[in-house]
């Protein structure tokens, strides 16, 4: 029997065999009658969020130590700041992208950029090394690991750009600033972030996280 609350597991839930039921009978796990019960899978609750640009309407709070990609308010899976789709003005080169967009080279904390490029069934994603004028370096091992078979079956163009500030103009789209420990958000109109149930997918294991192998999700 679950008490009344919300359960936060830093490790994710293991049932074994001995944890099943037996001789026709089954084990429920639930909580009191009438109680809320809640667990959450690895959930970091995110609090304290203050006004940051009042102009843009983005607010922020502390977020130390946190890698993911997953923010949910009130049970709603939001969207990290992000480019339209098939961003123009990008080409392959042996080390990354050159780009059209001069702004590029001025955004902040560059190795937090993601792209993500779709081809078919696959979904690669990979780190921004630096950017340096028009050239995209992307971060390794992972734009080699992306590229292991030749054509279309390597990372291709950039579908979307994900995770800068300076993407982040539309209401429930947020960015993570792992150096400084912030996290942003830009709620939408009438949205309370005091009253609001913020959490942030902080086990690795509760909701994977590869930031380095591969690339292909």
């Amino acid at each position: 029997m679950w008490a009344a609350g919300t359960y936060r597991l830093t490790h994710a839930l293991k049932l074994r065999a001995r944890d099943s039921g037996g001789n026709g009978y089954d084990v429920d796990y639930d909580g009191p009658r009438r109680a809320r019960t809640r667990r959450s899978a690895g959930g970091r609750r995110i609090t304290g969020w203050t006004l940051f640009d009042r102009a843009r309407g983005i607010y922020r709070a502390r977020a130390p130590g946190l890698d993911t990609r997953q923010l949910y308010v009130d049970g709603r899976r939001e969207v990290r700041a992000q480019s339209k789709l098939d961003p123009s003005g990008f080409t392959k080169t042996d080390t990354g992208y050159t780009t059209t967009n001069s702004a590029m080279a001025d955004w902040r904390n560059q190795s937090d950029i993601e792209v993500l490029s779709n081809w078919r069934w696959k979904s690669f994603r990979c780190p921004v090394a630096s950017i340096v004028g028009d050239q995209i370096t992307m971060a390794e091992p992972c734009w080699h690991n992306a590229n292991v078979f030749y054509g279309v079956a390597s990372m291709g163009l950039p579908t979307r750009i994900e995770n800068a500030y300076e993407l982040l103009n539309k209401p429930h789209e947020w960015y993570l600033d792992q150096r400084t420990g912030w996290i942003y958000y830009k709620p939408a109109p009438g949205e309370n972030l005091a009253h609001e149930d913020v959490e942030a997918a902080a086990n690795e294991r509760a909701g994977e996280r590869a930031r380095n192998p591969g690339a292909i999700r």
